[in-house]
């Protein structure tokens, strides 16, 4: 028998599927089998191993525990559809796991017992007396858990070149962060969905459209993202953190950018691939906090006759501009506003960047010291500005382990999809109707 089935069922159930295919095949009676039991369906096989009717019904609930989804008729056909197919995909996982993976099989199953009693373990009960409960038995969960455990673990052993750069290209992230940390970022979870053969795009959009109904009346974003999304953050419910906004795909970014804090986003639908969003907050100025940044300031002022026209004006505007456009240091800049001829103060030192105008502190932030800025009008007259010193904040820096584990999300994610599609593709799959 294959170790496999160890992990999939517990002793009880394999005698039982045992004696059902026994009873299925020779007809003998009398065996035994509770009422209960002698109803078992086998509603699907999966290049030679089924899945029955009581696996189904579990999953559902399982389903149902953790995403919060209605509890009507039609949505417990959709969730019936849906369970059937993550146990499909399941069975491909394991199935692949076996191959590469025989000795780690024995310590999946003991990460996802792990996992188990860290989520649903609570007020002295241990998770399976939890579960039990709320009418969900353990072993649905632990083959849940392990089955992504697995996965995961195929897919670096399968594809083992595609993760040699892991620490490198954390640290090339961190420093990309240091380089960009005033560019703007926003904080999502994601569900990604992959069109199957057993579920067309089409059909894959219409599931995405009732989980974006189904989240909007309260259902748990990351109990969703655990059970059906196909990106590498899955198993944390689909928390993806902080990103650049220019590291998303233009499609993407827009629909993150015009939504609110809090608001569902999506589906999106980008090269076959459909996206869930939740966005959980947006930093105009990355980790840059302008409270906390201090600067000193050297200014040229150019006072205006209140009778200037605007082509005047932008003539003076030209000339500041040409006359500033090589300037290197903040002396220079000074030298001028007093050549200028200007009473107000040139230089402003230990300035809070809070203290200027949002505008203001948009054109100051995009500086380097010692850089002049174009041309600025103000109802006095035009300014250049110029950061003689900047004093930054703590920058609040993600540790490099974390973007580790963001970087073979990422792998994850775009290998994933296309191997279990391949899965899918390849295998004998008999949906019984």
């Amino acid at each position: 028998m294959r170790i496999i089935a160890l992990l999939r069922y517990t002793a009880h159930r394999l005698c039982f599927a045992m004696l059902v295919m026994t009873s299925l095949i020779t007809g003998i009676a009398g065996i035994g089998i509770s009422a209960l039991h002698a109803k078992a369906v086998i509603i699907a096989v999966v290049n030679g191993e089924p899945i029955t009717n009581f696996e189904l019904e579990e999953r559902v609930k399982f389903i149902q525990l953790v995403t919060n989804i209605g509890t009507d008729a039609a949505s417990q056909e959709r969730l019936r559809q849906d369970a059937l197919q993550v146990l499909i995909e399941d069975r491909l996982k394991i199935q692949e796991a076996e191959k590469l993976l025989a000795g780690g099989i024995s310590e999946a199953q003991n990460f996802a017992r792990t996992i188990a009693e860290q989520n649903f373990a609570r007020d002295g009960l241990s998770a399976a007396e939890s579960l039990d409960r709320q009418g969900v038995n353990i072993d649905t969960v632990l083959n849940k858990y392990t089955a992504d455990i697995l996965w995961s673990n195929t897919l670096r052993v399968k594809f083992a070149r595609q993760f040699e750069n892991l620490d490198k290209n954390a640290a090339k992230e961190l420093e990309r962060i240091k380089e960009g940390f005033a560019e703007p970022q926003v904080k999502f979870s994601e569900i990604i969905l992959l069109p199957t053969p057993q579920r067309p795009l089409e059909q894959t959009q219409l599931v995405a459209e009732k989980m974006v109904q189904a989240l909007k009346e309260g259902a748990s974003f990351s109990g969703i993202a655990q059970q059906y999304s196909a990106a590498g953050s899955a198993q944390r419910g689909g928390n993806v953190g902080w990103v650049f906004t220019d590291r998303i795909p233009p499609a993407l970014r827009d629909a993150l950018e015009q939504a609110e804090n809090g608001d569902i986003v999506g589906p999106v639908t980008l090269n076959t691939q459909i996206y869930i969003f939740k966005k959980e907050a947006y930093r105009e100025q990355g980790l840059l906090d302008p409270k906390a940044t201090i600067v000193t300031l050297s200014r040229a002022v150019e006072i205006l006759p209140v009778t200037i026209n605007r082509d005047e004006r932008e003539q003076r505007m030209e000339k500041l501009a040409a006359q500033t456009a090589s300037f290197n240091s903040c002396e220079q800049l000074t030298a001028l506003h007093n050549e200028i001829g200007s009473e107000v103060p040139s230089v402003l030192k230990n300035l809070p960047l809070s203290d200027l105008s949002p505008q203001l502190q948009k054109e100051i932030t995009a500086l380097d010291v010692n850089q002049p800025s174009r041309p600025l009008n103000f109802a006095e007259g035009i300014v250049v500005f110029m950061i003689c010193d900047r004093t930054l904040p703590d920058l609040d820096l993600p540790p490099v382990e974390t973007l580790k584990q963001r970087e073979m999300e990422r792998v994850m994610t775009s290998l994933s999809g296309r191997f279990l599609l391949r899965l899918q593709r390849n295998a004998q799959i008999d949906i019984k109707s």
